[in-house]
Order: C-alpha cells, then sequence, then structure tokens
C-alpha cells in the first residue's frame, strides 16, 4: 500500500531505461494516484512518442490524467480515449477513462455505457469497477455502485481510495455500519491515515455517537 515508497523506485527505473513502456506506464498511473496528475499527463505524452500507433496505454493514462485533474480537463479526455480506441478497440481502461470523463460532462448514459464496457472487456481490472461505479453514483444507482466498489476492493484490497468511495456510498444509503467499518479497515492497514480519521468521525458523529466523532 506504499504508493509513494513504490511511485519513487519507479522513477528510478524509469531514468534508467526511458524507453520501457512497462515501467512508463505503471509509473504514470502511480503518479495519478498521487494527485500528480499533471506530471502524469506529460508521462502519458512521452509514452504516446515512443509508442506510436501501436500501443493504446498512454492514451488511457492521459485520458484518465486529464479527468483528474479536474477544472474542465474532462471534456479533453474524450477525443484522447477515441484515439486510444482507433489502436485497440477493446482495451479496457479507454471505456473506463472515457465513462470518468463522459460523467463529469454529464453524458450519464455514455458514461454509463463505457463503464459497463469496461468490466465486460476486463473484468479483473479494479480500476474499470471503479469507473462504472462513478457513473452508476451520478445518476443515483448506489447500490450497483457499491457493487462495483465492492469488487473493486477485492481484486486489490490494499489499495485504499476505493474505500473512501464505497464508505461514502454506504452512508448515503444510510448503511452506518458497514461504512465504520470500511474505514475502520483502512486504518487497519494505515493508522495514521488522517482521511480515514476524518471520514470515522463524520460518521460516528452522523449516528449521534458524538464522544467516539470527538476523539
Amino acid at each position: 500500500g506504499d504508493r509513494s515508497g513504490a511511485s519513487s523506485d519507479y522513477e528510478m527505473a524509469v531514468q534508467q531505461r526511458s524507453d520501457d513502456l512497462d515501467y512508463i506506464i505503471v509509473y504514470g498511473r502511480m503518479l495519478i494516484e498521487l494527485d500528480r496528475a499533471e506530471e502524469a499527463v506529460a508521462v502519458a505524452d512521452q509514452m504516446i512518442e515512443l509508442s506510436g500507433t501501436t500501443d493504446p496505454r498512454g492514451y488511457a493514462l492521459k485520458a484518465k490524467a486529464l479527468w483528474w485533474q479536474g477544472g474542465g480537463k474532462a471534456a479533453a479526455a474524450v477525443p484522447v480515449a477515441v484515439s486510444g480506441l482507433e489502436i485497440d478497440p477493446n482495451f479496457a481502461p479507454l471505456y473506463a477513462a472515457r465513462a470518468r470523463a463522459y460523467t463529469d460532462i454529464g453524458r450519464w448514459q455514455q458514461g454509463l455505457a463505457d463503464g459497463q464496457r469496461a468490466v465486460d472487456l476486463d473484468p479483473m481490472d479494479p480500476d474499470a469497477h471503479r469507473a462504472y461505479a462513478y457513473a452508476l453514483m451520478w445518476v443515483g444507482e448506489r447500490d450497483l455502485a457499491i457493487e462495483q466498489l465492492e469488487m473493486a476492493i477485492s481484486l486489490n484490497p490494499n489499495f485504499t481510495p476505493p474505500y473512501f468511495e464505497l464508505g461514502l456510498n454506504y452512508l448515503a444509503n444510510n448503511r452506518d455500519s458497514m461504512a465504520i467499518a470500511t474505514y475502520e479497515r483502512v486504518l487497519s492497514m494505515q493508522p495514521r491515515n488522517q482521511k480515514a480519521h476524518l471520514r470515522l468521525c463524520e460518521a460516528y458523529f452522523k449516528i449521534g455517537r458524538n464522544d467516539q466523532a470527538q476523539g
């Protein structure tokens, strides 16, 4: 679960083997999860330049990084994903990235369709389930979103971001004890995780356990 430490190692690997696409793609994904999406866009551009029109992974990385930046960048992610799909129309991460982008620009049905397509193409990809859950959440299908997030966690249990998305959906559906258990699970892995403490505080406060919330 130490993404920061792993990203430092991959950064060194990329510096030593700057043309290795397998190293570059993992490094770029880690940058996104560390909220360094602007750097991830540059890494994706490097990958696209190296691979030309033979590898869709750089396009998927760039589309996701653009969406992650926010600030109106979601619309720019769509044509990037389309370019990648021209290389491989069955590459699940491209549909996952476009699902998030479509959802953010209000094209919810297309977001749902792309999210479902990503899961169908690669049911073992946690990010496909996460992207589909994102679209489902925006149209109020929280029970289905919960199912997708639970699947994402089962596929990669040491990766904490989906736990927070799952906890918020539990709280929205008044499954408060499940939300508390979710945040406690994060803290069992990362006892000093500030976000988990904050979310646990909010969950306790919601159900009136104010002493525990204050603690």
